[in-house]
């Protein structure tokens, strides 16, 4: 389905008397007030979703002016989501896309009450609350203005650590539009004179574009990466933060990983690991077990060893802060370090060892609770126990280790996974089994549209 905007009317809302009125009589003011008043929608997002100016909508919300341009109701019927024919128009190229996308889904059993009742109200009622909260945490920001307060700062970090959290579960695109929503407040607060919690801004700022860099890697724009990179180091920079400092310097290092720039990226975790040293918690663990596999890519394996144990060591005192582990990717659990660590052996030729690491590992992580289960770190611990699996010439465990891989959604399958499949399409045997077990690979592997 296409991204929803800010504005969007649930359902529920779009059919109370009131709003069909409005619609009928094309009075957007009264719309506009509805809309705020039934399903929290700030008149800002109105705005912003309509491409009309923050100050007219609030003055049609109050009943003065109208709106008779084609053009413009056409804006605020896809900006909030009003189907074509409430409003005279002809069906909207979202609501063609939208159906498509629900007739593609497969219907509840016949018999099934709960299946049923999910399907018609289940996704409606999560959405409207979501923008219930949003219209209160945007109703915090307008009354905090002149700040921000203690209040704002902390819906801010509570939005980007929800974010963070969200990332691999839900597709990107509408993610990344929260993320430069969190970024663009911050930099609005901290362009005004005598701005007041400056850091905090800084710090939010930052992380939110370091965030942006690691997705636009998992969606195969290492170009894109490093502009957010070098903006979120400068906020790191800025606020003297070393947890921000540590992270960057990991999204960096992706972006010259899969450049295939690895002297380059082993540089950037390794200046990485000194602020993680100092930042402790999930950032120190992360970019050791990382420093390992880089040595590990440049054929130093004395080196690799030696950073693995101290890895290990970070991971039995490992004590994650808000200051060092903002959530989703940009955290570290032992769990996810030890996906590190097996590719570190499987690099090194040590398929036994790897395959060790990588069982106990997706063992932790499907008794994890849903909470602080990393579905993505999960999928890449697969891959590794299905290469470590085919160095042992094993081609059935490698298919079952990979079977609940394949599952994955395309919009979740993020670009080092898809050229992860590239790396064990390379180990298939050359007979009938690998070849087909190659092609179902190769699909898998396929980014949407190409």
């Amino acid at each position: 389905m296409t991204a929803v905007p800010r504005a969007a009317i649930p359902d529920e809302v779009l059919r109370r008397q009131d709003v069909q009125d409005a619609l009928k009589r094309r009075d957007f003011g009264r719309l506009f007030f509805l809309a705020r008043r039934w399903a929290g929608i700030s008149y800002s997002a109105i705005a912003e979703s309509c491409d009309i100016k923050p100050e007219r909508v609030g003055t049609l919300a109050r009943g003065t002016g109208s709106i008779t341009s084609y053009q413009k109701i056409e804006q605020i019927a896809d900006g909030m989501r009003v189907p074509g024919h409430l409003l005279g128009l002809q069906p909207r190229h979202w609501e063609l896309a939208d159906r498509n996308a629900l007739h593609s889904r497969a219907e509840p059993a016949v018999g099934d009450v709960q299946g049923i009742r999910g399907a018609v109200h289940g996704a409606s009622n999560y959405d409207l609350g979501h923008r219930l909260a949003r219209g209160s945490a945007e109703f915090l920001r307008d009354l905090d203005r002149s700040g921000p307060g203690e209040m704002t700062i902390e819906q801010m970090a509570a939005d980007l650590r929800g974010i963070a959290f969200r990332y691999l579960r839900e597709p990107t695109p509408p993610l990344l539009v929260g993320l430069g929503q969190i970024r663009d407040e911050a930099r609005e607060h901290l362009t005004r004179p005598g701005v007041v919690r400056r850091r905090d801004l800084l710090v939010l700022a930052g992380w939110s574009m370091a965030l942006m860099g690691w997705m636009s890697v998992d969606m195969g724009r290492p170009d894109l990466a490093g502009t957010h990179a070098r903006a979120a180091w400068m906020c790191g920079e800025a606020a003297d933060h070393d947890g921000l400092r540590a992270w960057t310097c990991k999204t960096w290092q992706m972006v010259e990983y899969w450049a295939q720039r690895r002297p380059q990226a082993a540089a950037h975790t390794e200046r990485g690991a000194i602020y993680a040293d100092r930042a402790g918690g999930g950032a120190a663990l992360i970019m050791l077990s990382a420093l390992a596999l880089d040595y590990a890519r440049l054929g130093r394996e004395d080196d690799a060893l030696t950073t693995l144990n101290r890895a290990r060591d970070a991971a039995e005192r490992l004590t994650p802060t808000g200051d060092t582990d903002l959530g989703g990717p940009m955290s570290c659990t032992p769990e996810r370090a030890v996906g590190y660590w097996a590719d570190t052996y499987l690099v090194l030729g040590h398929s036994k060892e790897a395959l060790a690491l990588a069982d106990e590992a997706v063992a932790a992580s499907e008794s994890a609770p849903g909470a602080v289960r990393n579905m993505g770190t999960e999928r890449m611990m697969r891959c590794h126990q299905a290469i470590a699996h085919l160095q042992q010439r094993d081609l059935d465990a490698a298919q079952h280790a990979l079977a609940r891989v394949l599952v994955t959604p395309p919009e979740l399958r993020a670009a080092p996974l898809r050229l992860r499949m590239h790396d064990i399409t390379a180990l298939l045997p050359d007979d009938t089994a690998g070849r087909s077990f190659a092609d179902t690979l190769t699909g898998f592997a396929t980014a949407p549209g190409e």
